[in-house]
C-alpha cells in the first residue's frame, strides 16, 4: 500500500494541476517520473485515469470517480496528521492520572491547576484508590501516570 500512496499523491496532484509538468514541479520530481507513476497506476487498476491534450490532461469518468475517493482519504490523512500533532504538542487529549484521596488533595491540586490554566485543552480526569489499586491501574495501561505510596 505504501506503494500506491505515493502513486495516489501524484494522481492528485496531476488532477488538480491539470499538466504533469505542473504537478512535478509542484511535487519536486522529473516529468517522466509523474508519467510514469500515472502510467503504473492506471496499469495497476486496469483503467485509464486521464485523457491526454495538448494543453494537458483531463480526469476521464473513472479518473473523476477515483479522484474523489483519492481527494477525500488525503484529506482524512492530513486530518490524522494534523490531530497527532495537536496531541504532541498538548494543544488536545487525555491524562488519566491515578492518585489517593490524600495526595490529590495535599499535593497534586496546584500542579493540576497550573497544568490545566497551561493547557486548557487536555482533558484531565483522576482515578482515586488505594496504592495497590492505583499501581495496578497502571500496570494494566488504565492510567497514564499514578501517585502511590509503596511500603518499605
Amino acid at each position: 500500500m505504501s506503494v500506491k500512496l505515493e502513486l495516489y499523491k501524484v494522481f492528485k496532484e496531476v488532477a488538480e494541476a491539470g499538466n504533469i509538468t505542473a504537478a512535478a514541479q509542484s511535487l519536486y520530481i522529473s516529468q517522466s517520473a509523474v508519467s510514469q507513476s500515472i502510467k503504473q497506476l492506471e496499469s495497476e487498476l486496469q483503467t485509464r485515469l486521464f485523457s491526454r491534450n495538448s494543453r494537458g490532461v483531463t480526469l476521464t469518468g473513472e479518473g473523476k470517480m477515483l479522484y474523489e475517493y483519492v481527494r477525500s482519504a488525503m484529506g482524512l490523512l492530513e486530518t490524522g496528521e494534523a490531530k497527532l500533532s495537536q496531541t504532541r504538542d498538548l494543544q488536545m487529549g487525555h491524562l488519566t492520572i491515578g492518585a489517593s484521596d490524600t495526595v490529590t488533595s495535599q499535593f497534586l491540586l496546584p500542579y493540576l491547576d497550573r497544568f490545566h490554566r497551561r493547557y486548557p485543552a487536555i482533558r484531565i480526569q483522576i482515578v482515586s484508590g488505594r496504592s495497590h489499586k492505583v499501581l495496578g491501574l497502571l500496570q494494566s495501561g488504565k492510567v497514564d501516570i499514578a501517585f502511590a505510596s509503596t511500603p518499605r
